[in-house]
């Protein structure tokens, strides 16, 4: 699912772009007339359950942002916070996974997906501050808090690291990590914005680990990380898969 988000969101970021260059963005009308129900649900249609993830909702509520598209916004928000964070995004983080079960439609995985939560409360900051309005903005800052308790883990001053979810990742003194989970260009603007230390110690810690864990110019798909050494096991090699060309791309 990732895989299919990350080419998606490529090739509309890439039509974002001439967009702003003055061009119709006929892309972003295609995206919801093939994706996004009138609920505002982004449906993956190559998984017989009809799924729905965390990260499809988070590009779609990003692209309506760069859209000025508000409605769909809008539309988006409320199906993301009423069925992913059980109606209330500030409460708890959303569930990364949502389809056709054998008991109806409902969540299918209630952990969260980091790398989603992160763009979803830069959107909604980023919303109130272009629509001029208090609550996305409140709602994205208290998403981002959440965050920082949740999803992430500090080994000390300037080495805070981001967790792919809130469950299931720490593994005794060490961690689990994906580095194509770390979106680097949102982690800057929090850092930017940073009055406690904590998101440039996440900002700074995931680039270094970014860079210790590429020696080899490839990224691995997972690793083990106890504050000072990257280690595997048999669940985690440091052969790169798509991973790498994410984190090629958040990079740029």
């Amino acid at each position: 699912m990732m895989r299919t988000w990350l080419f998606v969101f490529a090739m509309m970021l890439s039509a974002a772009v001439s967009a702003s260059q003055g061009e119709t963005w006929q892309q972003w009308q295609e995206f919801k007339s093939t994706y996004m129900t009138p609920e505002g649900r982004i449906v993956d249609g190559s998984d017989d359950r009809l799924i729905t993830t965390s990260e499809g909702q988070s590009y779609a509520m990003f692209f309506a942002l760069i859209a000025n598209d508000k409605a769909a916004f809008d539309t988006l928000y409320n199906w993301t916070q009423q069925h992913l964070a059980g109606g209330d995004l500030t409460a708890r983080l959303p569930a990364w996974l949502w389809g056709k079960t054998k008991q109806g439609y409902g969540v299918i995985d209630s952990n969260s997906a980091s790398d989603s939560d992160l763009w979803i409360a830069y959107t909604l900051i980023e919303a109130g501050r272009l629509w001029g309005g208090d609550y996305y903005q409140n709602v994205g800052y208290l998403l981002a808090k959440r965050i920082l308790n949740e999803e992430t883990v500090s080994f000390g001053q300037g080495n805070r690291q981001l967790l792919p979810g809130k469950q299931g990742f720490e593994q005794g003194d060490k961690v689990k990590l994906n580095p194509s989970y770390v979106p680097l260009p949102v982690l800057a603007v929090f850092a930017n914005r940073d009055t406690t230390g904590q998101w440039r110690d996440l900002y700074s810690g995931s680039l270094a680990l970014l860079l210790e864990s590429q020696r080899k110019g490839v990224s691995p798909d997972w690793l083990l990380y106890d504050g000072k050494t990257i280690s595997y096991d048999s669940e985690t090699t440091d052969i790169g898969n798509y991973n790498a060309i994410a984190v090629t791309f958040g990079q740029e």
